[in-house]
């Protein structure tokens, strides 16, 4: 079950000492809260419990350039539960490329004992044009010892001024992340993703994703002898920013 929390209201920071990020601009604060279902985990292109999805919330907070956060998950039909906290700081390189980079402290709650990871995030976001985005991730885990990286493109459209549709596709590239044995080519991911502003302060979405199998996980399918497959996973959540 995911649980909504206390939402603080808007503030200024006054960035002293920060002036090669801000420019001596005033930092204007926001804090958004979210709860939301995801009918699976999905996640470099597996599910990553038996069964069942996610049930979630979050809470996350932004000021300028900084941001930071928590997430907890719970498993709806299985002993499974997660916990992480990140932090981001986000930089405009120009006025079409921005970048970030980031570390999310994670653990896992699971019926056959606890486990914890630390993830090195970062990440460059190019603006091809006034609907066209074009993104390179980068992550590390501590606890795999590999990294994952994304290469996507996403395209989003207002329909009206409170609804907003958003597509995008994205080729995941393995290098030890998933699978210790093999490196490569992973996944190739579709989703379209809808968000409608039911005020100035609540919005509810969902999203449709589609994970194509790559050779990465023929590999692992191969050598554990599991169906691991192509998946399809849909979602939904409700979200206010203060």
């Amino acid at each position: 079950m995911f649980a909504m929390g206390v939402a603080i209201l808007p503030t200024s920071i006054q960035a002293e000492g920060l002036d090669w990020i801000s420019d001596g601009e005033t930092f204007e604060t926001e804090i958004t809260v979210t709860g939301g279902w995801d009918s699976m985990y999905l996640a470099e292109g597996r599910d990553d419990l038996d069964e069942g999805g996610l049930a979630y919330g979050e809470i996350s907070g932004a000021a300028g350039p900084f941001s930071l956060g928590t997430w907890y998950a719970s498993a709806t039909d299985v002993d499974y539960d997660e916990w992480n906290l990140f932090g981001e700081l986000g930089l405009d390189l120009s006025d079409s490329l921005s970048s970030y980079v980031g570390y999310t402290f994670l653990t896992f709650y699971e019926a056959n004992g606890d486990s914890e990871d630390h993830e090195f995030g970062a990440g460059l976001s190019f603006a091809a044009s006034d609907v066209l985005e074009i993104t390179v991730d980068y992550v590390f885990s501590d606890e795999a010892d590999g990294s994952f990286v994304e290469l996507g493109a996403a395209s989003s459209k207002e329909l009206s001024d409170s609804l907003g549709l958003r597509s995008y596709a994205v080729l995941g590239i393995d290098f030890g992340y998933r699978t210790e044995a093999h490196d490569g080519w992973n996944h190739f991911q579709l989703g379209i993703e809808i968000d409608y502003a039911m005020t100035d302060l609540v919005s509810i979405g969902g999203y449709v994703t589609h994970a194509i199998a790559l050779d990465d996980i023929d590999k692992e399918e191969q050598s554990s002898g599991s169906e691991i497959g192509d998946n399809t996973a849909v979602g939904a959540y409700v979200q206010m920013s203060f």
